[in-house]
């Protein structure tokens, strides 16, 4: 089923052939190894900054920074990813490869015996325990979505403490289930958090919905307390092979080797620095003052490469199973129900000029997003259909479907609705005479390029009389302004944000997308809906059958659930030539530092 995807690999190609002369892309050396230092790595704008430590992040939190943040001290129960492939890496895994059996309607996982970091075992109590909070408050977990884990499991037997058998409701693909499904768990110490209180005793409190929930709203509490990150003894319980040392409230981290890891590689640094820039200009003033070991080049600075290259830096393209899009708000009350018309997307779609965007604005970063699959890197899961635009640029176009469905068309000025209904040459149900093509678009401050793009957005919009108001925010503003939300709730005030580019960062090697664009999805914060969609990925869930992706891929690309934008590399990272082991980059954006050293 995975097949391989060429189009715009050469635009990768390009990055890398330009940067190559100069770059040894931080791999392995002959050099002597130097032990410990320390290596400090930029905290990338479009993927927010730390703010969450606890390994159960809502939707506020569910960002690129927290997860690499928690993912070095806690460890997911299967951990993909081995260099640049998207595959089990069982090196980094808690447990041995899952076993099916019963047609695909159990799972048997085996732990591998390791230990927290204070030394006591890593049990399957610690596995149910997680998945038991899970159970108990599923709305308050962004990867939740209605049906599947963990309501698609009928039973749990730990049948010693060193392995559970899953009964499913169902049978389904055993690689779906795996990659997506167990690769969520992560086990958390029940010895040490399964309490309602700071000075409360540990029990097995999660073992009711009721004792979950207590269990939930401490730990969420305490881990709203940033200032004590450092210090609060329940986060110093980690089986990752780093802990935290300290920790200040605007994202900055310091992490220590875990001395006790049970993994290998070991750590050979000896410190492992996070750290937030206010915007992509203040992060490359640092790195031109060789002030960061591990840093990224901004876009709109990528044509002075060979100065940040004399400075020390192998300059090394960072790709991600990613996609980008603006994210459209069908629960606000005045626009929802205009965003609900298929044909208004697909005319906003028509306004989108996204070759001419990449050039003008991210150079040889840019690539495009023509559907819900990621193109790039090869060898992911998007069909030949998704290399071509359904909806190429074509402002004629996006007028003529307006005016075809009632719309009184004012270029440079205010479309509205002139016949409302929900008949043939009518605007569509819910949407009332006058209605304005107009709403509110918050994006993420700090990137020339993101900024330049939405500017470009609005100005073609105008082509149509569509008006587009644009605001800005930090990336954890708009992230945390972007909630799920009723029509009559106040948080539904907003209407489409654009929260970095990538979008939307897949967390594992199979990018199906459910938690973004299925009905009730944990990280589908517009509230997106539709049951063809629905039934084609409940088909993918339930068989490897190549054409249920294709079905898929090519159903959502043409309905445009959110407005596709021209997507990046997460970064041209500017890794330390003195730094190795840095790269192959993750296509999951996880960090190992573990992995890396010093030479002298």
């Amino acid at each position: 089923m995975r097949r391989s995807v060429t189009r715009n690999a050469t635009v990768l190609a390009i990055i890398t052939a330009m940067l190559a002369a100069c770059s040894n892309g931080g791999g392995t050396s002959s050099g002597a190894i130097a032990s410990g230092g320390t290596a400090t790595f930029a905290e990338n704008q479009s993927s927010g900054t730390v703010n969450y430590i606890f390994p159960m992040d809502a939707l506020q939190y569910c960002q690129p920074s927290n997860a690499q943040f928690v993912y070095l001290q806690y460890r997911p129960l299967y951990s993909f990813g081995e260099g640049s492939q998207l595959v089990l890496n069982k090196s980094r895994s808690l447990a041995e490869p899952p076993i099916f059996s019963a047609g695909n309607t159990k799972v048997t996982i085996h732990l591998k015996g390791w230990r927290w970091s204070d030394g006591t075992p890593i049990t399957s109590r610690d596995l149910t325990f997680w998945i038991n909070l899970v159970k108990g408050t599923p709305n308050n977990w962004c990867q939740y979505i209605p049906g599947q884990f963990p309501d698609n499991i009928s039973s749990i037997v730990s049948e010693s403490d060193q392995q559970v058998t899953l009964t499913l409701d169902k049978a389904y693909s055993a690689t779906w289930f795996t990659d997506t499904q167990l690769s969520q768990i992560i086990p958390i110490p029940q010895h040490a958090w399964d309490k309602t209180s700071a000075n409360g005793s540990i029990g097995d409190y999660d073992q009711s919905n009721s004792g979950a929930q207590a269990v939930y709203a401490f730990l969420n509490g305490q881990a709203q307390d940033l200032k004590s990150y450092a210090t609060n003894p329940l986060w110093q319980v980690v089986d990752g092979p780093w802990h935290l040392g300290a920790f200040r409230p605007e994202g900055y981290a310091e992490l220590l080797p875990n001395s006790r890891y049970s993994g290998s590689p070991k750590p050979r640094l000896a410190k492992f620095v996070m750290e937030p820039f206010t915007s992509d200009t203040a992060e490359a003033n640092v790195l031109q003052s060789k002030g960061l070991t591990y840093g990224y080049v901004p876009f709109e600075d990528l044509s002075q490469t060979r100065s940040f290259q004399a400075r020390g830096y192998d300059l090394v393209p960072w790709p991600l199973l990613s996609i980008s899009y603006v994210l459209l708000n069908y629960h606000n009350p005045i626009i929802g129900p205009i965003f609900s018309q298929t044909y208004v997307r697909q005319a906003m779609q028509s306004l989108i000029d996204e070759p001419a965007w990449i050039k003008a604005f991210l150079g040889t970063a840019g690539l495009v997003t023509n559907g819900p699959t990621p193109l790039t890197p090869p060898g992911v899961y998007a069909p030949p259909s998704e290399a071509t635009p359904r909806f190429p640029y074509n402002p004629d176009q996006a007028i003529t479907m307006l005016k075809d469905h009632g719309w009184n068309v004012q270029p440079d000025g205010t479309t509205s609705c002139a016949q409302p209904g929900d008949g043939n040459g009518q605007c569509g149900a819910g949407v009332p005479s006058g209605a304005k093509l107009e709403f509110t678009l918050q994006y993420v401050n700090g990137s020339t390029g993101l900024s330049q793009m939405m500017q470009a957005l609005k100005s073609s919009f105008s082509k149509a009389g569509i008006k587009v108001d644009l605001t800005q925010g930090t990336g954890n503003q708009v992230v945390a302004s972007a909630s799920v939300c009723q029509p009559s709730e106040p948080a539904c005030s907003w209407q489409a944000v654009q929260w970095g580019v990538p979008a939307w960062i897949v967390s594992n090697p199979y990018p199906s997308g459910e938690s973004v664009f299925g009905t009730g999805g944990g990280a589908n914060s517009g509230s997106y809906s539709d049951p063809i969609n629905d039934r084609n990925l409940h088909a993918i869930e339930q068989s490897d059958d190549p054409g249920n992706w294709t079905r898929y891929v090519d159903y959502l690309a043409t309905q445009v659930p959110d407005l596709w934008i021209p997507n990046t590399v997460n970064q041209v990272s500017a890794i330390s030539k003195k730094l190795h082991g840095a790269v192959p980059q993750s296509a999951l954006a996880q960090l190992t530092p573990e992995e890396w050293y010093f030479t002298q």
